[in-house]
C-alpha cells in the first residue's frame, strides 16, 4: 500500500482509512488525478511569436488551526488539518456537513450537577428544620414534665405550688381612728400637731355635711414629726414621714413612710417591718 494519497499525493497519516486533505476513502480506491495536458503554443495572426504563459503550479493550501479531536467520532486529527482520517468529517464545515447531534449534549452534565447540588441543599435545610422542631418539642416536654406534680412528684414541685407568704400590713384597730360617718372621702392631709383630741391638719381637707372631717373612709394621713394621739405615739422620719389610710372593714392601715409607732401598752413597732 502506498504512503501517499493517490488523488492529491498527500502523505497518509498512519493507518487511517481516509485522506486528511481531500477526504478520499482509501478502502474504496480511486484513480490518480490525471496529469495536466500541455497545449502547444498558438501563433498570433500577425505571425509574431506569443509568449507562452507559465505552466500551472498547484497551490498547496495552508493548514489551518483545527481541533485536537474529531467532533463526530472523537478520533485524533492530523496536526494542521481539519478533516478526520477516520470518518472523513471536515471540522471546518468545508463540505457543508453540520456537526453531529451528539455535540449538543455537552451542557447536560453541568445542568445535572447543578440539580444535584440544589437537591442536596434542599435536603440539608429540611433536616435542619426537622431537628430544630424536635429540639423545641423536647424542651417543652421537659419543662411540662418538671412542672407536673403527677408525673414528677417531688418536694421541689410541691413547694413551687405553695403560695408565697405575704406580710400583713400594720393596722391600728382602735375606735379612735374609726370614722364617725359612713361617707367616703378623698382627703390627703398632713397632721402637724395634736391638742387633746384635736388635730392640726393641712392639705386636702374634706367637708361632709358642712363640717371638717379628718377620719373618713379613704382619707390618707401623713404624720409630721413625733405626735401622740389617743395613746399612740407616731415618730416619723424627717425625710420620709409615716403615712396611714382609713380603710373600711380594716381599720387604720399603714401605707408608707419610715418611723415607729408606740402603742398604749408600750410595745413599739418599727415601720416598715
Amino acid at each position: 500500500m502506498t504512503n501517499q494519497c493517490p488523488r492529491c499525493a498527500t502523505p497518509r497519516a498512519g493507518d487511517y482509512p481516509s485522506c486528511q486533505r481531500c477526504g478520499l476513502d482509501f478502502r474504496a480506491g480511486a484513480s490518480p488525478m490525471p496529469p495536466q495536458q500541455q497545449l502547444p503554443p498558438q501563433q498570433p495572426p500577425g505571425g509574431a511569436p506569443q509568449q507562452q504563459p507559465p505552466a500551472y503550479q498547484p497551490q498547496t493550501p495552508q493548514p489551518q488551526a483545527a481541533p485536537a479531536v474529531c467532533p463526530r467520532c472523537n478520533a485524533p486529527l492530523y496536526p494542521g488539518y481539519t478533516r478526520c482520517t477516520n470518518c472523513g468529517y471536515d471540522s471546518s464545515a468545508a463540505w457543508g456537513t453540520s456537526a453531529p447531534a451528539a455535540s449538543s449534549r455537552g451542557p447536560i452534565l453541568p445542568i445535572v450537577l447543578g440539580l444535584v447540588v440544589v437537591g442536596v441543599l434542599v435536603v440539608a435545610c429540611a433536616l435542619i428544620f426537622v431537628l430544630g422542631v424536635l429540639g423545641v418539642l423536647g424542651v417543652q416536654y421537659t419543662v411540662s414534665s418538671a412542672s407536673s406534680p403527677i408525673s414528677q412528684p417531688s418536694v421541689i414541685a410541691t413547694a413551687s405550688l405553695a403560695p408565697a407568704p405575704t406580710s400583713q400590713p400594720f393596722v391600728i384597730s382602735d375606735p379612735a381612728f374609726v370614722p364617725d360617718v359612713s361617707d367616703s372621702c378623698d382627703g390627703d392631709m398632713q397632721i402637724t400637731g395634736v391638742s387633746g383630741t384635736g388635730l392640726t391638719v393641712s392639705g386636702t381637707i374634706p367637708f361632709i355635711n358642712g363640717q371638717i372631717v379628718v377620719f373618713c373612709y379613704g382619707a390618707k394621713h401623713t404624720w409630721i414629726g413625733t405626735l401622740t394621739y389617743s395613746g399612740y405615739t407616731f415618730a416619723s422620719d424627717t425625710t420620709d414621714p409615716l403615712q396611714f389610710k382609713v380603710v373600711q372593714d380594716q381599720g387604720y392601715v399603714y401605707v408608707g413612710g419610715t418611723g415607729t409607732v408606740t402603742s398604749p401598752d408600750g410595745s413599739v413597732v418599727t415601720l416598715p417591718n
